[in-house]
């Protein structure tokens, strides 16, 4: 539960940081967001995934969003 969680989180933190860069903000610190976004999104740590946990929140995302075996086996190749 707790795992799957903090799988479903990082999509979340993936898609904000891609949000961000694309409004032209810099990644890597809070030092580059502005006070509206730092009073409002805290940074967070989160631990380092496995690659099992990778390879399982690729298949599950991929199927989930109907991307073909091939595609999700070449994404898992990428991790191994």
């Amino acid at each position: 539960m707790a795992g799957e969680y903090s799988l479903e989180l990082s999509v979340k933190v993936c898609a904000g940081q891609c949000r961000l860069i694309k409004l032209g903000f810099r990644q890597g610190g809070a030092a580059g967001l502005p006070e509206p976004l730092l009073s409002r999104c805290p940074p967070i740590a989160l631990r380092a995934l496995t690659t099992d946990e990778l390879v399982m929140f690729i298949w599950r995302e991929g199927r989930r969003q109907g991307t073909s075996d091939v595609a999700l086996d070449a994404a898992v190749e990428a991790f191994k």
